[in-house]
């Protein structure tokens, strides 16, 4: 499966980086380029366990 990969330097600790690259719907849609769409699947908030939706902008849909 191919991947995608990219680095950059981010002058936040890493609990503040870990917490951005868990977010999801309209937060991660801010950051994220590689996303249409994002929702969650089963549950009203993230959360361990919890599944999301997530629409890539290319490839198969």
């Amino acid at each position: 499966m191919p991947q995608v990969t990219a680095d950059a330097w981010v002058p936040v600790t890493p609990d503040v980086a870990f917490a951005v690259s868990q977010t999801t719907g309209e937060v991660r849609l801010r950051w994220d380029p590689f996303i249409r769409s994002q929702r969650l699947f089963d549950a009203g908030r993230p959360g361990v366990g919890v599944h999301t939706l997530t629409k890539p902008v290319s490839g198969r849909r």
